[in-house]
């Protein structure tokens, strides 16, 4: 992504409950990028991959990561390529 001001839309639907609409501002600099790609390395070496899967355009990959000496509750995240959107899912 090229560095600067962004506009990033965020539609949350959850079934039972009043859809909502945002707009964020989001500043890019790939120096502070690479520092973020630094610390998730370094959390990621503490991480087990349990599951890699890929099913209709969906990647699931769930892990388990050590942290501070305890294991922390399996990671769960799908990821997705639409036409413009990339959809990341997170749960623990």
């Amino acid at each position: 992504m090229k560095e600067g001001l962004w506009e990033v839309r965020m539609v949350d639907t959850i079934p039972g409950q009043k859809q909502t609409d945002n707009t964020y501002s989001l500043g890019r600099d790939h120096a502070h990028d690479q520092q973020v790609r630094e610390k998730a390395r370094k959390f990621l070496a503490a991480c087990t991959t349990t599951s890699d899967a890929t099913s209709d355009g969906k990647r699931t990959v769930v892990m388990s990561c050590k942290i501070s000496g305890s294991d922390a509750r399996p990671l769960a995240v799908r990821a997705h390529r639409g036409a413009d959107i990339l959809g990341l899912d997170g749960r623990g």
